[in-house]
């Protein structure tokens, strides 16, 4: 994988450079997002739990980026019940998920503000990423 920095100033720091890097993640899960809610329909909330949901700024990074609450799921094996639930829908054992029971963990709401600057980036992130993918191929094949 390889990623780029647009826009750098003299006066960026650390800081700056690890904040871009979970914005970056975030807008490619958004993107995501975006082409799973073209076949399955609106999605509402985003559960989450792993390792990154212990930095309270990225988890509120995703929820501004995506425009959607995140509920914070503190669970054991995640992957495995994602996919054990993904399968009983697959199968029509239920019919959406919002039929299921959870016990909801801390939730945490996108912030207007923060998610119109957001999706003004986001433009942005679309636009320069099939550009910047294939420049990046085509240097890693010229490396080579």
């Amino acid at each position: 994988a390889s990623g780029v920095f647009i826009g750098i100033k003299s006066y960026h720091q650390q800081a700056h450079f690890l904040r871009a890097g979970l914005e970056g993640v975030s807008f490619v899960l958004k993107s995501i997002l975006q082409v799973i809610e073209q076949t399955t329909g609106s999605i509402r909330q985003l559960n989450v739990s792993g390792g990154f949901t212990h930095s309270q700024s990225w988890v509120q990074i995703l929820a501004d980026v995506t425009g959607k609450k995140v509920c914070l799921i503190q669970t054991e094996d995640a992957s495995a019940v994602g996919a054990a639930l993904l399968s009983m829908k697959a199968l029509k054992v239920i019919e959406n998920f919002s039929s299921l029971r959870s016990d909801e963990g801390t939730i945490i709401s996108p912030l207007k503000e923060n998610s119109a600057m957001y999706e003004k980036y986001f433009s942005v992130f679309k636009d320069l990423y099939p550009i910047l993918k294939d420049t990046l191929h085509l240097i890693a094949t010229v490396e080579k």
